[in-house]
């Protein structure tokens, strides 16, 4: 079972609390969409998409007893990063208005196994929020309307900060010295297929 104290894995980490992961857009504008291209909205579609991934893995990690090993540290941290998450969603969704994703829009899968333990849960976990760096670093690049490619760029921040916090879960470096790569809309929407679908 991981054993490590909730102060000491945030500390690793570099996150400071719960409230400071959702601070970094706690206090952000929704964005306006002047004149979105198709391009922009298909972006805002992907990363709302994946932020609805990642709150229902989130979820059932923390639905799961065995996956949570009895401890109240990773159950806190859990909960943190899913509010954070949701705040990701709330923060793009409203330029889609009636057509943002919801969770009835998708059936989710996982994998047979990730959730039979504390360490693969996180391990699955860190591998998840590594493909949501990849979409936002995507969707950024050929985002045109600034505030939106601004927004999405705190996104690409925050999750960043629940990849230093699910590596030093799994003690993995938090600090990991290989610059992220970007994927398009197209290979984006492939990686996510294996987790989503209509």
């Amino acid at each position: 079972m991981l054993q490590v104290s909730r102060r000491a894995l945030l500390t690793r980490a570099g996150v400071g609390t719960g409230a400071g992961v959702v601070a970094l857009l706690g206090g952000a504008a929704v964005p306006a969409l002047a004149a979105p291209t198709e391009i922009d909205l298909a972006s805002v579609r992907l990363v709302c998409s994946s932020k609805r991934l990642m709150i229902n893995w989130y979820t059932r990690w923390l639905n799961t007893p065995k996956a949570l090993g009895g401890s109240e540290t990773i159950r806190e941290l859990l909960l943190d990063i899913r509010l954070a998450e949701q705040a990701h969603f709330g923060l793009l969704a409203p330029l889609l208005g009636t057509t943002a994703p919801s969770d009835d829009d998708f059936t989710y899968t996982f994998p047979a196994g990730a959730l039979r333990s504390p360490e693969a849960a996180a391990k699955f976990g860190l591998d998840l929020e590594n493909l949501m760096i990849a979409i936002g670093i995507g969707a950024v690049a050929v985002t045109a309307d600034v505030d939106v490619a601004s927004s999405m760029g705190s996104i690409i921040g925050g999750d960043g900060q629940h990849i230093s916090a699910l590596s030093a879960l799994t003690g993995e470096t938090p600090v990991p010295t290989a610059l992220p790569r970007a994927l398009g809309v197209e290979d984006a929407s492939t990686q996510l297929a294996q987790f989503l679908s209509n």
